[in-house]
C-alpha cells in the first residue's frame, strides 16, 4: 500500500500545519476554534494509527499527536487513551508485534522494532 502510506503522509503534514497554525485561534464564541473539531481530528488520527501502518506515516501520526496534546485538544481522557493505546503497542513485549507480516516480505525485520521505537518516543513526548 505504498500510495496510500504516501497519501497518508501527506495528510498528516497538512493536519499538522492546520493545528499549528490554528491551535491558538479562539472562537468568538469563546475557548479554541478547533476544539469544536477535536472528535475529527482524533478520527483522522486514529486511521493512521493502527498496527499496520508504515513507519513515515506513523511518525507523522506521532508529531500530530504530540501537537493536539501540546495545544490542549486532546482534554478528553477517553479519547486521549484510544489514540494513545493504538500508538503504543499492547503489550510492548509481545514478539508477533515484532515480527514483520507474512505477506509483507519486502519489509526489512528491523521495521517492525523501528516501529515499535517511534511509538514508545511518542509516550515519552505527551
Amino acid at each position: 500500500d505504498a500510495p496510500l502510506d504516501e497519501t497518508r503522509a501527506v495528510g498528516l503534514d497538512l493536519l499538522a500545519r492546520l493545528v499549528d497554525k490554528f491551535a491558538a485561534a479562539q472562537d468568538p464564541e469563546g475557548g479554541l476554534a478547533l476544539a469544536q473539531y477535536t472528535s475529527q481530528l482524533a478520527s483522522a488520527l486514529r486511521a493512521t494509527l493502527g498496527k499496520g501502518s508504515a513507519l513515515p506515516v506513523v511518525s507523522r501520526a506521532r508529531a500530530v499527536l504530540v501537537r493536539l496534546s501540546r495545544a490542549s485538544l486532546l482534554d478528553d481522557p477517553t479519547q486521549a487513551k484510544r489514540l494513545v493505546r493504538l500508538h503504543a503497542p499492547s503489550p510492548c513485549a509481545d514478539k508477533a508485534a515484532l515480527r514483520p507480516a507474512r505477506d509483507d516480505e519486502r519489509v526489512p525485520p528491523h521495521r517492525s522494532l523501528l516501529d515499535l521505537f517511534e511509538r514508545l518516543a511518542t509516550l515519552a513526548d505527551l
